[in-house]
């Protein structure tokens, strides 16, 4: 048998740590900066996870609002001790494009969904002719042998399906369960304080972050 079949694998050579040879200059301030960096990248992980928090209970607040009236919910005004906040449930953005799952889904639902056309499906002349096949077979036969075969090309269309206003209000006057409006709505909230005192804020927020 082979040498190299019976050869044991092995740990590859582990390859020397590089040493740091920059120099080392002091910085007065640079320890508050990065003490000041870690507590930001603190605060933003706690303020995602409290905002989908209270995102997730003026949805509840919404959905059933919209259950028990068939209508699209009011927007409200959410208040916590000396905050308050302004709380819409606002259209999905035509921006945002629908996967074919979520499209499929909508269809079951007897949701119409809106086409949007970004770049016309079109040849290299007059877009009002573009359709209007008869004439671009009379043209094409005028032009055969005098311009090369691919003198035509075609610009392909390109779209995408969102959510239409006739979707949204669908949705809500069928009464269409959580996840569809979840998929036809996105939440929005502004949270203000009636007073900043950022020593209290502090206190406040400590444990969130401890």
């Amino acid at each position: 048998m082979s040498l190299f079949t019976n050869a044991k694998a092995v740990d590859a050579p582990k390859s020397a740590a590089k040493k740091n040879t920059k120099v080392e200059v002091a910085l007065k301030g640079l320890q508050q900066l990065a003490e000041v960096d870690a507590l930001i990248k603190a605060l933003s992980s706690v303020k995602t996870s409290l905002e989908q928090s209270v995102k997730a209970e003026a949805f509840d607040h919404f959905f059933d609002e919209a259950q028990a009236t068939a209508k699209r919910p009011e927007n409200f005004r959410g208040i916590d001790g000396i905050a308050s906040a302004s709380i819409e449930m606002r259209k999905r953005s035509t921006a945002s494009a629908l996967s074919e799952e979520e499209k499929e889904m909508f269809e079951a639902n007897g949701l119409v969904v809106e086409k949007v056309v970004s770049v016309q499906h079109m040849f290299g002349i007059n877009p009002s002719y573009a359709a209007d096949n008869k004439l671009l077979e009379k043209v094409s036969t005028a032009l055969e042998g005098i311009v090369p075969a691919d003198f035509i090309v075609v610009q392909e269309e390109k779209s995408k399906f969102v959510v239409g206003e006739a979707t949204i209000e669908k949705a809500f006057t069928s009464k269409a369960p959580r996840e569809i409006i979840e998929a036809v709505t996105v939440m929005a909230i502004k949270p203000k304080l009636e007073a900043t005192d950022i020593n209290a804020i502090i206190n406040d927020v400590k444990s969130l972050i401890s």
